[in-house]
């Protein structure tokens, strides 16, 4: 099947080429810097599920550079949070507390959903940006260039953002 490159990546059977023809090579690019296939499965998939909600801000020329991109960047996100999560468990272990206590536990989940029903409240444009900076670690340049929209937007989008957190997280 022949795409047009300037075709939406939400027509179903410009979606469907797509990833019949990037998700072996994008899994093994995956595969190549986690040494894990099922993880590299879950990444690749989690990019073509980001690229399927970002459908209607890209073409189908645009879509394999939006998966490398996204998928680079779930990569760095795994091992930023790996990295947070063994210095914090580091700390917690040589300041002799046990970290798996169902009392901390319970808190960090208490703590978890507050957070994500915070970030469910914002207006859906600091929520869009928020969530592409924060979660798929996107530039503000990267979001400006998706969402079609400023820089300044972008900064401001997210400063709001922030701002609302703060407020209701305090």
């Amino acid at each position: 099947m022949e795409v047009n490159l300037g075709e939406s990546v939400c027509e179903e059977n410009v979606y469907k080429h797509l990833f019949s023809k990037h998700y072996k090579v994008l899994r093994n690019y995956l595969n190549y810097r986690f040494k894990d296939v099922d993880i590299a499965d879950e990444y690749a998939q989690n990019a073509f599920l980001i690229l399927w909600e970002n459908c209607g801000k890209i073409k189908s020329i645009q879509a394999k550079k939006f998966l490398f991109t996204t998928s680079y960047r779930l990569v760095l996100n795994h091992y930023r949070s790996d990295k947070i999560a063994k210095r914090y468990k580091e700390q917690l272990i040589s300041e002799g507390i046990d970290f798996e206590t169902p009392d901390l536990l319970f808190d960090e989940n208490e703590l978890n959903l507050k957070i994500y029903a915070a970030i469910r409240a914002l207006p859906e444009k600091q929520r869009i940006v928020f969530m592409m900076n924060r979660f798929e670690d996107q530039t503000y340049k990267d979001i400006s260039e998706l969402l079609q929209i400023s820089v300044k937007s972008v900064e401001k989008r997210m400063q709001r953002a922030l701002l609302n957190l703060r407020t209701v997280l305090k």
